[in-house]
């Protein structure tokens, strides 16, 4: 499976993914909830779509929305 990403809700939530494994989602440069997005980062790397797959979240990690 594929997950399109879009703005989140919040500005940091984790989600255990099972066997003490994390997946961090968090916002970086967010002023306001309207505010355009500039990129996504995957473990700290940049993603070239905003997508990513279930195979790659599924061992946890951190997803950074930048703004």
């Amino acid at each position: 499976a594929t997950y399109e990403l879009f703005s989140p809700l919040f500005d940091e939530t984790e989600i255990e993914m099972g066997e003490d494994k994390i997946l961090t989602i968090k916002t970086q440069g967010r002023n306001r909830k309207e505010q355009l997005l500039k990129k996504v980062t995957w473990n700290g790397k940049n993603l070239k779509e905003f997508r990513i797959s279930h195979n790659e979240i599924k061992n946890g990690g951190e997803l950074t929305f930048w703004y």
